[in-house]
């Protein structure tokens, strides 16, 4: 191999970036950002998982000779529109540049006087895995942006492959424990049901699973969720699979060994380079719903992040938060989610580095709530809707989570003016969060954002039927749950139309739009019974009873919509539809004494007449 003086090596950086910024430029990156992009979600909590997984190390074969790290002989893209070509042959390029500048470094012929006098030590060394990292980095923005998410975890793990590491790095892709694999509950909350009497909940990440009141009871309260960090769209698939990238961990790793590299050079990549790629790995992990794939990622991303951290293609609010904060953003909401007991830590370093986040004090909030501090949890609320909406655009779903969280504690405790204006302040900021959800986002941001933006539409509203209910405002209670279906009837429609939505996402909008007819029955329900007249009163019977049948279509194993509906057709004199109703809930159930109850009742009504 011939000779690479330092002039030469930096020429060799030169051509690779130059290689790269040939072809087109890879679009701007749409990442989550240390508190950004899903905050608030569905009404109920409940799991979001879904979308193929994908394997890890997927595409063609990796690198070669070359000390393990130079891959294959480089091929120039024949076109300048080859776009992930250019990419792989400038990858390849510096790789060769990283392999060759070692093979020379011993040499005494090499010329290392400038590698010597330079001001800052070991400069070329850093400048060659700096901007190394930055074309990996864009090459795997390019698949993200598309929500190819396979290609885009190939990307970050063929660059973590290559890069050396510490012992105490995480090992991933088909050579680590973390390789494929389903990565726990992801998307939304995954908590327990609270059990009753409490208001409908929001505050998952998508959806939720049952909540909302039954017939003739207080409604269940769904758990709630996280709110920062990511979102989780679903997994894209598309485009060909990349292959044939250099120096991936099949190729027997980097040219340096971790050892071998002097203190300063270890510095920068740990607390740069190492810390930004397991972060970037931790976000596509996060959104192809490898959740307990990320947190390791994660966590040594957020204790190795230092001021020399690299986010070439992310976004302006990622890179001014800090790798540490974005890493810690991210692992809050996936521990949040998947109700990790030790997550307050997270939420208390998150409050402490920024003060000035709503996002982080609305969460800080949600696990101060599920350890039972309802006081602190208040206080973090509290602090979060202080902080100016204005301040930062991702203000707005914090407030709304907050509000939320709050309008839910002043419901129980019978305070119904503080509610009522909690939810109603969620209902005025809604518009401003669909502002902010452009349809030039890649698909799946756009489609969650949606998502969750109606389940929190169909929380206010629901809540507000609740209070309007206990206040005797019939009419108004009528009105919000009409809204609340709406809205939750869309949502069903954005999941059943999408042809990229998993059956768990259907079935979880599905379980909301139970809900809401539930909550929409009571509503008429209340008002049939204050009702004057004959047939007002029929007429709001009647339609109860059609929520309620709609609601035993959507969510069928629900015994308490049976129960309720079964009550609808006694008061409606229809016995025989009663009786069946009544037999079916105390079929799902019949630990209830007050299912059973209902079915002898109408039994000894129907008598010995047909049924």
């Amino acid at each position: 191999m011939a000779k690479l003086t330092r002039t030469q090596g930096v020429l060799a950086v030169a051509l690779a970036v130059a290689l790269a910024l040939v072809v087109p430029a890879a679009a701007q990156m749409v990442g989550s950002g240390p508190m950004g992009g899903s905050m608030m979600g569905g009404p109920m909590g409940g799991s979001m998982m879904g979308g193929p997984m994908g394997g890890s190390m997927m595409g063609g074969p990796m690198g070669g000779g070359m000390g393990g790290g130079a891959g294959a002989a480089l091929v120039e893209p024949s076109t300048q529109d080859d776009e992930v070509a250019g990419y792989q042959f400038a990858i390849q390029a510096l790789q060769t540049a990283i392999a060759t500048y070692n093979e020379n470094l011993g040499d005494p012929s090499y010329d290392t006087a400038g590698y010597d006098t330079d001001p800052e030590p070991n400069a070329l060394k850093k400048e060659l895995y700096r901007d190394l990292w930055a074309l990996y980095d864009e090459l795997g923005q390019h698949y993200r942006n598309r929500d190819q998410l396979v290609n885009a975890a190939y990307v970050y793990e063929s660059a973590l492959g290559f890069f050396p590491k510490p012992e105490s790095a995480p090992a991933v892709g088909a050579a680590g424990a973390m390789a494929g694999g389903m990565g726990g509950p992801m998307g939304s909350s995954g908590g327990p049901m609270m059990g009753s009497g409490g208001p409908m909940m929001g505050g998952s990440s998508v959806l939720g699973s049952s909540g909302g009141p039954m017939m003739g009871g207080a409604p269940m309260m769904g758990s709630g969720g996280p709110m920062m960090g990511g979102s989780a769209p679903m997994l894209g698939s598309g485009g060909p699979m990349m292959g044939g990238m250099g120096g991936g961990a099949s190729a027997g790793g980097s040219a340096d060994l971790w050892d071998d590299l002097k203190p300063d050079v270890q510095r920068f990549i740990r607390t740069g380079i190492l810390a930004s790629a397991y972060y970037r790995l931790g976000q596509v992990y996060y959104e192809s719903y490898r959740g307990s794939d990320a947190v390791p990622v994660l966590d040594y991303s957020a204790d190795n992040a230092g001021p020399e951290s690299l986010l070439p293609a992310g976004p302006e609010e990622e890179t001014q938060a800090g790798v540490d904060q974005s890493a810690l953003g991210l692992l809050t909401q996936i521990k949040l989610m998947t109700g990790d007991p030790n997550v307050r830590s997270e939420t208390t370093r998150l409050v402490l580095e920024s003060q000035n986040s709503a996002a982080a004090w609305a969460n800080h909030g949600i696990a101060m709530m599920r350890s039972g501090q309802q006081v602190e949890a208040l206080r973090a609320f509290r602090r979060a809707v202080a902080i100016p909406v204005e301040q930062d655009a991702r203000n707005v779903e914090a407030h709304v989570v907050a509000h939320n969280y709050m309008g839910v504690q002043e419901l129980e405790r019978g305070d119904l003016e503080a509610a009522s204006a909690s939810f109603r302040r969620m209902i005025d900021l809604l518009p401003m969060w669909d502002a902010q959800i452009p349809s030039s986002k890649r698909y799946s941001v756009y489609r969650e954002g949606q998502r969750k933006l109606l389940s929190a539409t169909v929380v206010a509203y629901s809540n507000l039927g609740i209070i309007s209910t206990r206040r005797g405002q019939h009419q108004d209670a009528v009105a919000y749950q009409d809204a609340a279906v709406q809205a939750a009837e869309l949502l069903l429609n954005l999941e059943q139309e999408d042809r990229g939505a998993s059956i768990g996402d259907v079935d979880r909008a599905m379980s909301v739009v139970a809900s809401a007819y539930q909550n929409a029955a009571m509503a008429y329900r209340t008002r049939g019974g204050d009702a004057k007249g004959e047939r007002s009163r029929e007429a709001d019977y009647q339609m109860a009873r059609e929520y309620l049948e709609r609601a035993a279509t959507c969510d069928p194993g629900n015994a308490a919509t049976w129960n309720a509906l079964g009550e609808m057709y006694y008061r409606l004199r229809r016995f025989g539809d009663a009786e069946v109703a009544f037999q079916e809930a105390v079929r799902l159930d019949g630990s209830v004494e007050a299912y059973r109850g209902n079915l002898t009742a109408v039994g000894e009504r129907l008598g010995d007449r047909p049924r």
